[in-house]
């Protein structure tokens, strides 16, 4: 359960921006799936949903421009073919992250933004990044939703909208009647991807070792069951509305 506070909007000149972590890895979701990056993971979040498995609260520390691209040129160490950052959170436009963008591209980078759709970006962007939206309410922001590349929902088979197979919640966030849909003339990908319950179903066991054993092997069986559930709901979505399907690789191959 996620228990991290939610933090409210900065207004600022982006010239500082709050930093959980800066890792080098793999992008394991979305248009750039597979692609070697560096994510620059932003501090805080406007939204507490009960089921991010995210760490974004811990260890934070504030950080000047020139800082955080040196911290990036360090996690590359000489590496000159990875040419995407992703920046995420926490939720990025919780912050004035334009500067940081406008200051990427002038040293030839790619730049990818993971947000939940609920802020307007501040400042000016020179070039606009692929924008990723995976919504966890029930409205979008008006300002962003022009420069919205894709959107991704993830999706719990026992909550979903059997009309348009997408889901009414994301992350067991409050959303009433259901999640933020794409507008109708929206041409860009949508996403799909199962949840993953292991989180959900994460609780402390008690009890002799041998109690303990038996209920861990139960709920082992039920993440399970629960994970397949969810992949085949999946699967018969996006073959029937056309979504394109979407797992989490880097789980796959063990990275952050």
């Amino acid at each position: 359960m996620n228990n991290q506070i939610p933090t409210k909007r900065v207004k600022s000149d982006g010239d500082t921006l709050l930093i959980h972590s800066i890792f080098h890895t793999i992008q394991g979701e979305g248009p750039f799936t597979g692609v070697p990056a560096v994510f620059v993971r932003l501090g805080g979040c406007n939204l507490q949903c009960p089921g991010c498995d995210t760490e974004y609260t811990k260890g934070t520390e504030t950080m000047a421009m020139g800082t955080i691209v040196n911290n990036i040129n360090y996690k590359l160490d000489g590496n000159t073919t990875t040419k995407l950052i992703v920046i995420t959170g926490g939720e990025p436009f919780r912050q004035n992250i334009s500067e940081l963008c406008n200051v990427l591209n002038i040293h030839g980078f790619e730049v990818q933004i993971e947000t939940n759709g609920v802020m307007a970006p501040q400042g000016d962007f020179d070039t606009w990044p692929t924008i990723i939206c995976s919504p966890k309410t029930t409205k979008l922001n008006p300002k962003l939703l022009p420069h919205i590349t894709a959107f991704k929902y993830v999706a719990n088979w026992q909550e979903v909208n059997e009309h348009d197979g997408l889901p009414l919640t994301a992350l067991n966030h409050q959303a009433t009647p259901q999640l933020a849909r794409p507008p109708e003339d929206f041409d860009g990908d949508v996403y799909l991807q199962p949840m993953d319950m292991t989180e959900y179903y994460d609780e402390d066991i008690e009890g002799s070792l041998e109690e303990q054993s038996v209920w861990a092997e139960q709920l082992d069986g039920l993440v399970e069951s629960h994970n397949q559930a969810n992949l085949d709901f999946v699967v018969k979505s996006c073959m029937q509305h056309g979504y394109t399907i979407q797992l989490q690789i880097h789980k796959l191959l063990n990275l952050e």
